[in-house]
């Protein structure tokens, strides 16, 4: 290819070597090995309520959690189901 000015050229690039690697690897053993490296999910340790005032907090802080995703999208039932899934394992059905 032409030059193009004194700013800058172009020139050809490409692979150098064109001989086939010595060991060839497969997408199959690349996902394989991904999925090898992993790590196991990082679980929350589980919360235990002790007294009414932490099952007060816990119990405000899933009702936000439920009315802002219900505010974001108001027209998802899943938001409404789960909120309402949520009330009826309190034990709270006048809510």
């Amino acid at each position: 290819m032409a030059t193009i000015g004194p700013v800058g050229s172009r020139k050809r690039t490409g692979v150098s070597n064109k001989q086939p690697a010595p060991v060839q690897i497969t997408a199959e053993q690349i996902l394989r090995e991904a999925v090898e490296r992993q790590e196991e999910a990082i679980k929350p340790p589980r919360q235990e309520i002790t007294n009414k005032e932490e099952l007060a907090e816990f119990q405000l802080d899933q009702r936000k959690m439920y009315e802002n995703a219900i505010r974001r999208d108001r027209y998802s039932i899943s938001n409404w189901l789960k909120y309402a899934k949520f009330e009826e394992k309190q034990r709270d059905l006048a809510r």
